[in-house]
């Protein structure tokens, strides 16, 4: 082993978040190390046990050369190791740091540590990009409030940057109003988060908010409350119904994957002709719900689709109806005050709310869960549909 080598791998090359290690199977079985193992399968162990020791060591790919250590990571017996250990070191290169490298294992840890590397510093600048891209949107919409003209938070920052080019060259354009209609990207470019930012708090149904109607008028809404029923915006595509989804989970700090079930279900809330605010509001119907049943899955498409139905209606049905009793904790808690319902030590808000609904015998809460499941997945169905009938779905049927 050669101490004037230089380390194989660098010293913050970290791969101890990397549960896989590559192994190339042809390129193993036709080593000698491997061809030894075959006449002594207990090197093979020791060997494979010290790659994937080395894999997760720091620098990745080495190992502190110290028999006592390496016979440990090894599983091997320490009274054992000094006959076997030239054997199962085969190959391993002493390095100028005083540690021991394995230069195949270090070969793929490059190849890993280049690719995170790489994601990292995509991560990093994607930050850096939407945190210039939010101060700038700020130092435009601020230009413009200046300039009388109050625009809708999703306006996009192509057309910010237009209407700032035109207030500062002294050429606005009064009585112009982007507040009508929805002001959508160029289809190649996907919608940015940091639109989403300025509905923070909403989803969980605390706070008070200002927001701007389509048709320009100003109103205030607080928690899930009523939405604005002005002019009808363009509908939503599924594909767009679905994008607008996972970035208001990712602004919850949820990471919701569309299934295709979810897809399924996407192609339902978009064939019912929904725009953004009223996808907003069901969002944030849906949202006020999680946060009831103190449950903190992410809103999927399944479980967003009933309060797409509330939505649309409080959006063509003027004022929006009264929520039901089971919509807070508090509701749920004094229903089941009048009606004698004791709630368990472990049980879940979820399962209680759903007890307290099956013993009020209000038909229409029941259906309305059942029928939510129903959209969720086929377990779900079965369960709740049992929970509340005493009986499976199958079983009806037959």
């Amino acid at each position: 082993m050669d101490a004037v080598h230089p380390p194989l791998t660098p010293p913050d090359c970290d791969l101890r978040d990397f549960p896989f290690m590559p192994l190339e199977i042809n390129r193993l079985r036709r080593s000698k190390s491997w061809l030894k193992a075959k006449r002594n399968p207990a090197l093979a162990f020791y060997q494979i046990n010290l790659w994937t020791a080395a894999w997760h060591d720091v620098p990745a790919g080495s190992l502190e050369d110290d028999d006592d250590v390496l016979a440990d990571l090894a599983m091997c017996d320490p009274a054992k190791w000094p006959k076997v250990r030239d054997e199962v070191m085969r190959g391993w290169i002493k390095c100028s740091d005083g540690r021991l490298y394995n230069p195949t294992v270090c070969e793929k840890a490059l190849e890993s540590w280049a690719a995170k590397v790489e994601r990292r510093e995509k991560a990093e600048h994607e930050n850096d990009r939407k945190r210039r891209e939010r101060e700038e949107r700020a130092r435009m919409f601020e230009v413009l409030r200046g300039a009388g003209q109050s625009l809708p938070w999703n306006t996009t920052t192509v057309e910010l940057r237009r209407l700032v080019a035109e207030v500062t060259d002294g050429h606005v354009t009064h009585g112009h109003d982007l507040s009508r209609g929805q002001v959508r990207d160029s289809h190649d470019k996907k919608p940015c988060q940091s639109r989403l930012r300025e509905r923070e708090g909403q989803g969980e149904g605390q706070g008070e908010r200002e927001f701007k109607s389509y048709s320009g008028g100003v109103g205030e809404s607080q928690g899930v409350g009523p939405m604005d029923n002005s002019e009808s915006p363009p509908p939503l595509s599924a594909d767009a119904v679905g994008e607008q989804l996972v970035l208001l989970e990712a602004e919850r700090g949820r990471t919701l994957r569309l299934s295709s079930r979810a897809h399924e279900a996407l192609l339902r809330i978009a064939g019912r002709g929904i725009g953004l605010p009223a996808l907003l509001r069901a969002h944030a119907l849906a949202c006020a719900r999680r946060a009831a049943d103190q449950d903190a899955s992410p809103v999927n498409p399944g479980f967003l689709e009933p309060f797409v139905d509330e939505a649309m209606a409080e959006r063509h049905g003027g004022s929006p109806p009264a929520p039901d009793w089971d919509a807070t904790p508090e509701g749920v808690q004094a229903k089941a005050d009048e009606l004698g319902v004791q709630r368990a030590a472990e049980e879940h808000p979820i399962w209680f709310r759903l007890r307290v609904i099956r013993e009020s015998g209000d038909h229409r809460l029941i259906e309305r869960e059942v029928s939510k499941a129903e959209r969720m997945n086929p377990e779900e169905f079965a369960r709740v549909h049992r929970f509340m009938y005493g009986t499976t779905p199958a079983q009806v049927m037959a």
